[in-house]
């Protein structure tokens, strides 16, 4: 695996979303918010926008936007990376030099290629997601 990535196989595509509830409801104005934010445009390859989903723990955000990235993931071929930084659950969140190594390694960086510092791993993240319509 590792001769592959180095002689510039293509890369990974990851298919990271958890499952989707099949009984999703009660939140068609926030689905209908966040498809408006995703502008057909983004599939001509302009800049996507970023949405923030917030509240307080318990409420149903994660499984909006799980929701909401099941519906829109055809239009990202680059692949979709999920990422738990675990903001209201047991344990410490997730620091993001963890975040950047665990991102990196979904799209198949090698572990011995991944920068050991956060500017490097950051810097590493914006070369291997360059041109690619990832979500």
């Amino acid at each position: 695996r590792l001769a592959r990535y180095r002689l510039g196989a293509e890369p990974q595509v990851p298919h990271q979303l958890p499952a989707d509830l099949r009984t999703f409801s009660g939140r068609e104005g926030d689905l209908k918010a966040l498809h408006a934010l995703l502008p057909e445009a983004v599939d001509a390859g302009a800049s996507t926008p970023i949405a923030s989903v917030e509240g307080m723990g318990g409420v149903g955000k994660t499984t909006l936007a799980v929701h909401f990235a099941h519906e829109i993931a055809d239009r990202f071929p680059g692949g979709q990376v999920y990422l738990n930084l675990r903001g209201y659950g047991p344990g410490e969140p997730v620091e993001p030099a963890a975040a950047l190594e665990a991102m990196l390694t979904a799209l198949g960086v090698p572990c011995d290629a991944i920068p050991a510092d956060l500017d490097g791993r950051a810097a590493s993240w914006r070369t291997h997601t360059a041109g690619r319509r990832l979500l």
